[in-house]
């Protein structure tokens, strides 16, 4: 969703936009910026007393428009277009103008949702659940280096039962040393040693042609971008916030962490 007439708005992510600060707070946002707000993201584990928090991304268009989906359960990520997950940036109305129009509100507030039907919720199977569980709301920042171009690290799901699983290190790995080690450990049989090995090679060639696509589509991305793009995403930020201090909250200063998630890294801001 583009902001109308180009000017810039908020998009806030995790929660209700009430809990952003109001128009002209210097605490906050820059003014005039909007918000895209990634809710329903998986986070890092956080302290489980206060694990409620929003985050918040100050951009003239929405900073993505795809969803990522990953567990420890699948061998490689998924990233889907957001309206497979039946999820789009929708505009926020406070609750006050409920009953106005969205056009004539022209907001500068968006925040992450499902657009599925109620009823429709209701009937999901559970592979469908599952697959909202693990959703991670994207980010591809084209002007820096994607963690997957510089990971030397392949997931191995050898499969057999039970299946083998691990990390393989091909920078500081040696692969008949390691399997060696998962024979000796009785987590692989002796006679799977050569298709072990084989599986880890063609493993860590598919890891490495991952990694040339990603840096011949980020080269291309950077060729193609208008200088307006580019500058919009040299200038984005991340917030997050944190519940204020009250009588119920104590004092979380000491918790606070940056990280959002895999995709968006770390916040800019955390208030």
């Amino acid at each position: 969703m583009r902001n109308p007439k180009g000017r810039k708005g908020k998009r806030e992510a995790n929660g209700s936009p009430k809990d952003l600060p109001k128009a002209g707070s210097t605490k906050a946002s820059p003014r005039g910026k909007r918000v895209k707000a990634p809710a329903a993201a998986k986070q890092r584990p956080e302290p489980e007393v206060f694990p409620d928090h929003r985050n918040m991304v100050t951009s003239p268009f929405p900073p993505s428009d795809k969803i990522g989906i990953k567990s420890v359960q699948m061998e490689g990520e998924t990233v889907v277009p957001m309206k497979e997950m039946k999820m789009n940036w929708i505009p926020y109305i406070p609750f006050e103008d409920r009953l106005s129009s969205v056009e004539r509100l022209k907001t500068q507030i968006f925040t992450l949702q499902c657009t599925q039907r109620r009823a429709a919720l209701k009937q999901l199977n559970l592979e469908r659940i599952k697959k909202y569980e693990y959703c991670l709301p994207h980010f591809y920042q084209p002007l820096k280096e994607d963690e997957i171009e510089q990971d030397t690290v392949v997931q191995i799901m050898y499969p057999m039962e039970p299946p083998v699983v691990c990390d393989f290190d091909w920078e500081f790995d040696e692969a008949e040393e390691f399997t060696d080690n998962l024979i000796t450990e009785e987590a692989l049989p002796l006679e799977q040693k050569e298709e072990f090995m084989k599986f880890i090679k063609e493993r860590i060639a598919e890891s490495k042609k991952k990694q040339r696509e990603a840096k011949q589509a980020r080269k291309k991305a950077i060729e193609e971008m208008s200088p307006e793009s580019k500058a919009a995403f040299e200038n984005m930020r991340f917030y997050k916030f944190y519940p204020v201090q009250t009588p119920d909250i104590p004092d979380i200063s000491n918790v606070k962490v940056p990280f959002i998630n895999r995709y968006y890294g770390k916040a800019h801001v955390v208030l």
